[in-house]
């Protein structure tokens, strides 16, 4: 099978190409044939990012006068990479990763409080407990489902995730007691959704280049579309069926939805064979090493650690600056609304003007918000802006993690330091448990901590990849 296709377009004609040429710095790239299947090397577009990467993401150019080193066959390769990237079956997989990343976790707690544990002390803490579990199992299996998925490929894995998934919502269905569905929805439903999340965050910036960011974007902002329109459908099944059938209904819808994942999402240049590797050479340890992937780490955590704290609280914050639970539940949705709009928005910017230069802004204008707008808001009107801004700039996380992964490891580390960097930030779920901690043994306002705590993560963010971006190329304006 050949590892391109020919092309006899004119390099000029293409608008990357022109783009990429703009630098006066030409770059040779050297690109040995393929001789035998053992000595197959990488595709090219698997080269040139290489290259991008080994230059510090630098815009150096490509241009007819540096390609004249390549045989044809090379110069067909580069003029057929940049003429048919960003596109075709790229956009099936996008949306078949888009169709596998609902989530639902966290909307039927009020129902099982009402209905079936009402009455038992403590309940509503240890039912939240179940949507941090599914977090932090989600991470901490995130090397396993790296895995799995090196071993039986990317149909299988997902095939396995969409059974994992419709029997954990099968089992809570027939849940009788908090244990079980920690059994049920924490640890069966988080395995799946684990590897759902590994496979296709892997899988769909292999077919893009100059848009991965945008298609990114586009599934990180599943979660939020979940959100928002998934309590309109739920509530009613709950009411009329009860809370078990809802589970059972959500089980068989679900596994259709995953199947269509399964089926839909595919590797654009998938190996010959797959042969059971040695674990040290898919998690790659050795990446702990590396200073600036530490620092992405340290910024992720920051990010988890605030990324669902409003969600929990800003309902309890409307009632007690005297909002009634119809104005309550509003702001979730705004939030939530704005969370889908603004995750679709940052992949599209990110992709012009640089993963990490929107992670900066995104989480500039997060802790501005907290510390300014959120502060002062003691009516519904204040609370509005403050959601509408807090979701639309505080849900960049999810859309830019695979991206800057990407950028700061290249194309063949990316798949083992997405998987450790989700494995260092499982921990960061309990951020919303830490600050309630931390508001229990104050004396200070009420809410007051929840707010520092947003705005001091978000300014750490940005402090810490800003000296990133800096690390990585010494220009503060640069797009990276």
């Amino acid at each position: 099978m050949p590892t391109h296709t020919r092309s006899k377009s004119i390099y000029n004609n293409n608008e990357h190409c022109n783009n990429l040429s703009s630098s006066s710095t030409a770059t040779t790239i050297k690109i040995e044939p393929t001789t035998t299947e053992k000595d197959k090397p990488l595709y090219f577009h698997e080269k040139v990012e290489q290259i991008h990467h080994h230059e510090d993401i630098k815009n150096e150019s490509i241009t007819h006068h540096s390609l004249s080193s390549y045989n044809e066959d090379d110069k067909e390769s580069v003029e057929s990479y940049c003429a048919t990237d960003d596109g075709g079956y790229g956009w099936c997989v996008v949306f078949g990763a888009f169709m596998g990343t609902f989530t639902i976790y966290g909307i039927m707690i009020n129902h099982y409080v009402e209905k079936l544990f009402s009455g038992q002390k403590g309940v509503t803490t240890l039912l939240s407990l179940v949507g941090v579990l599914i977090s932090f199992i989600g991470g901490i299996f995130a090397p396993i489902s790296n895995m799995i998925e090196s071993i039986l490929g990317v149909r299988k894995t997902l095939f396995i995730a969409t059974l994992l998934i419709s029997g954990g919502f099968g089992a809570a269905g027939s849940a009788t007691e908090i244990w079980q569905l920690y059994l049920a929805l924490g640890i069966c439903f988080g395995m799946g959704f684990s590897m759902m999340i590994m496979v296709t965050s892997k899988t769909v910036p292999m077919w893009f280049f100059r848009k991965r960011s945008t298609a990114m974007g586009i599934i990180a902002s599943s979660g939020g579309l979940g959100g928002l329109i998934l309590p309109f459908i739920i509530t009613p099944l709950n009411s009329s069926l009860g809370i078990s059938w809802t589970f059972r209904i959500l089980a068989g819808c679900f596994f259709v939805i995953n199947l269509i994942t399964t089926l839909l999402v595919k590797e654009k240049n998938p190996p010959t064979k797959r042969t059971f590797k040695n674990p040290c050479d898919v998690l790659q340890l050795n990446l702990l090493q590396n200073t600036n992937f530490l620092m992405w780490c340290l910024a992720a955590f920051l990010q988890v650690s605030y990324m669902n704290m409003l969600f929990y609280f800003l309902p309890s914050y409307a009632t007690y600056v005297g909002l009634n639970t119809i104005q309550g539940s509003a702001l979730v949705s705004v939030t939530a609304a704005s969370t889908f709009v603004g995750r679709l928005s940052v992949g599209m910017l990110a992709d012009r003007a640089g993963n990490l230069n929107m992670c900066i802004l995104f989480n500039s204008v997060t802790s501005l918000a907290s510390f300014f707008i959120w502060t002062f808001a003691y009516d519904f009107a204040g609370l509005l802006v403050f959601a509408i801004t807090h979701g639309f700039f505080g849900g960049c996380y999810l859309a830019l993690l695979a991206p800057i992964v990407r950028t700061v490891l290249g194309p063949e580390k990316f798949p083992s330091g997405f998987a450790l960097v989700s494995f260092i930030v499982a921990p960061a779920y309990a951020g919303p448990s830490i600050a309630s901690a931390l508001e229990n043994i104050t004396t200070i306002e009420p809410f007051m901590v929840f707010k520092l705590f947003i705005g001091c993560t978000s300014l750490g963010t940005v402090i810490v990849v800003l000296i990133l971006k800096l690390r990585m190329k010494r220009q503060l304006w640069a797009k990276i």
